[in-house]
């Protein structure tokens, strides 16, 4: 199904959840919302426009006053033509087969097997219907083609895109939903009493971050039964591969990664943790915009881990930015007698890159605070047979 949907009163059913699902971006006709780090934690009133994988997701997260069916449209669900799944296959089997592989030409023909997947994925996610927009270099505005109405922009478009646009939105629909899965099973103590378990300290387990196709968490979480359903789902498609070590991998499974002895993270898509190796702690930084081997370098010199601190500026691992020069200052340089004339241009530099502002996270992290106090002192008075405050 696909969902134009108004919701009004809406907010997370738990305050102490770390992944809201609902997006400020996605979200339109927005009154009255609470925000963090572009997800809404409570709104007066959204409006979204979603699949039914979405909805179970919101759902299962937030509790909401009213929701209005705007639009809706269903469509028969079912899995990818043959040919499609058997490409994916064939490509994911070259890939896991080659990866790790010594040698230039191996490294090559595994990019090679990556950008095959990433491609095909492109093909099914392409937005069929393209504003065409003109660029007036005389008035330097961007100038957008107003009279052209939707339906003649498809006849125009359709003849040059591959796959249905549907195939892309249910395949990320349902990668966010198994993404959701596995953190609410990393989050499982967070919907429990504060005094369910009597061991706290053998038994507890939380969930700490995803992205895309990881979950991070504290504790010991056991997903053998998530992933017995996988690999027997892979098993019944095909959907395997063999690795140069002779290890079977199947989609969809979850793989331990690695044992993280610290994680810090300063924000959305920015972290860097020390992983526990055979040959010791090894310090690592993912940060978009930051070379993950030079910022590890650079962090480590600096500090280490305790150093990623709100401001702190990236100078060696920030990578390079691109400027666009559409309008030089100098028409004509002179370089060893000869005359260059200087044209628009683009030109690449040496950028920092500094740490975005962890104001939002400071401003709900003290929030959290309050509410847990409160919590605490309801929880306390309950024990000793006190009538409990608000």
């Amino acid at each position: 199904m696909l969902l134009e949907i108004r919701f009004r009163g809406i907010k997370l059913k738990n305050v102490f959840y770390g992944d809201p699902y609902i997006s400020k971006d996605k979200s339109y006709d927005l009154i009255g919302a609470q925000v963090f780090t572009g997800r809404i934690l409570e709104a007066e009133a959204l409006t979204l426009c979603i699949t039914d994988m979405d909805y179970r997701i919101i759902k299962e997260t937030y509790r909401w006053e009213s929701a209005e069916v705007l639009n809706c449209y269903k469509s028969r669900k079912g899995p990818l033509p043959q040919c499609i799944r058997d490409f994916i296959i064939e490509a994911y089997r070259y890939k896991t087969a080659l990866k790790g592989l010594p040698g230039e030409l191996n490294e090559t023909l595994y990019n090679k097997s990556k950008n095959r997947i990433n491609g095909i994925y492109g093909l099914m996610a392409t937005n069929p219907i393209r504003q065409a927009i003109e660029y007036m270099a005389e008035d330097r505005d961007f100038h957008f083609d107003e009279h052209t109405t939707e339906a003649e922009l498809f006849a125009r478009c359709k003849k040059s895109y591959w796959l249905p646009y549907q195939f892309g939105i249910w395949t990320t629909a349902n990668a966010r939903f198994e993404l959701f899965r596995c953190a609410r099973l990393a989050s499982h103590d967070r919907e429990k009493s504060f005094l369910a378990s009597h061991d706290r300290e053998k038994s507890f387990h939380d969930f700490v971050y995803c992205d895309t196709d990881s979950v991070k968490y504290i504790g010991d979480v056991d997903f053998s039964e998530y992933n017995a359903e996988k690999i027997r789902l892979s098993t019944e498609s095909g959907a395997y591969a063999v690795d140069a070590k002779g290890k079977t991998h199947y989609m969809g499974a979850l793989e331990r990664d690695g044992f993280y002895r610290d994680f810090k993270s300063a924000g959305p898509k920015k972290y860097a943790y020390i992983e526990e190796t055979k040959t010791g702690p090894e310090l690592h930084v993912t940060i978009a915009g930051v070379d993950k081997r030079k910022g590890a370098i650079e962090l480590a010199k600096r500090g280490g881990l305790e150093a990623l601190q709100d401001g702190f500026v990236f100078r060696d691992a920030g990578g390079l930015a691109a400027r666009y020069n559409d309008f030089p200052e100098v028409e004509e340089i002179i370089k060893d007698g000869e005359r260059i004339e200087i044209t628009a241009n683009i030109y690449l530099y040496q950028s920092e890159y500094t740490v975005g502002t962890l104001e939002e996270y400071k401003r709900i992290i003290r929030m959290s605070h309050i509410l847990f106090d409160k919590i605490l002192k309801e929880v306390y008075n309950e024990i000793n047979g006190e009538t409990a405050g608000n």
